[in-house]
């Protein structure tokens, strides 16, 4: 086998880890159904690739903060607790994409305008300067969201959402997350 992924899923409704080993034509062939089965967790969960090539390896990363707290002064609920540390249970993606629960009211007025996900540390560090802009048509957003006002956010209807989230890792958060999230902005 030229190329073979190992994949662990975890189903949803039994927390039961299965393994499966997938060629690469096999991993492709995944319908859409059975990618949205496995959700954004298939791609996060390929723990291993067989190749028969010789790679050259990596060399150690270097730290390239050094002093700069970028991140950890513009986190909006002080997620960022120090160097290299996330605190999880504090995070707006955390919140937003993973939580089943109610938000919490101590966060009420912190998320700004995030409904799904944070990149605010993302956006402040100096080093994604250097990052070049993507020609990948499959990242590019459903032209029908790019014009939703704030009005089509808050009322957006199930059908609507799996519409235009059809391919989304947004539908992680399910539509009645999204709707959660955003009330909780709203109020």
């Amino acid at each position: 086998i030229n190329n073979a992924y190992i994949i662990n899923v975890i189903s949803d409704k039994k927390n039961k880890q299965t393994t499966k080993l997938l060629t690469e034509n096999e991993l492709r062939k995944l319908s859409d159904k059975e990618l949205d089965k496995y959700s954004s967790k298939l791609i996060k969960e390929i723990d291993l690739q067989i190749v028969d090539l010789e790679l050259e390896y990596d060399v150690a990363t270097t730290d390239h903060c050094g002093t700069c707290t970028a991140c950890i002064d513009a986190c909006p609920t002080e997620a960022i607790v120090a160097p290299y540390v996330v605190d999880g249970s504090k995070c707006i993606s955390y919140f937003t994409i993973e939580l089943k629960d109610n938000l919490p009211n101590e966060m009420k007025g912190k998320f700004q305008d995030w409904a799904f996900g944070c990149d605010v540390c993302q956006d402040v560090c100096p080093w994604n300067r250097f990052a070049k802009p993507h020609n990948e048509p499959l990242f590019q957003p459903n032209e029908s969201l790019l014009n939703f006002t704030k009005k089509d956010w808050e009322e957006i209807t199930k059908e609507t959402f799996n519409k235009v989230f059809q391919k989304s890792a947004i539908k992680r958060t399910k539509y009645e997350g999204f709707q959660r999230n955003i009330a909780f902005l709203k109020d």
